[in-house]
């Protein structure tokens, strides 16, 4: 997106433009910087390993780790994706006869 003269938003301008329609929305707790924390949850819920949320979001593993914790909603999807590569490990496992 770009500003009516065609050049790229200083940070400052689209946070005030951000503001204005968070607020507009009723989102008046929220701040710009949670897109990249909604984002983060976003790769993670598709399965994305700490390491690559952290190369895709250029952060640290540290604090892919740390948004994550503060940002994931604990609304089961991982807890899901953890049972289904248990069942699939299992599967793989009982296919090859490692299972004895």
């Amino acid at each position: 997106m770009l500003t009516t003269t065609g050049k790229a938003f200083s940070k400052r301008y689209f946070n005030e433009w951000w503001r204005e329609d968070a607020d507009k929305v009723g989102a008046a707790d929220l701040n710009f910087h949670d897109n990249r924390g909604t984002a983060a949850t976003m790769l993670a819920e598709a399965g994305a390993t700490a390491p690559e949320i952290a190369e895709a979001m250029t952060w640290t593993v540290d604090k892919a780790q740390k948004m994550l914790d503060s940002y994931l909603a604990r609304n089961g999807t991982l807890a899901r994706h953890a049972y289904e590569k248990l069942e699939r490990h299992r599967d793989k496992t009982a296919a090859s006869g490692k299972d004895k």
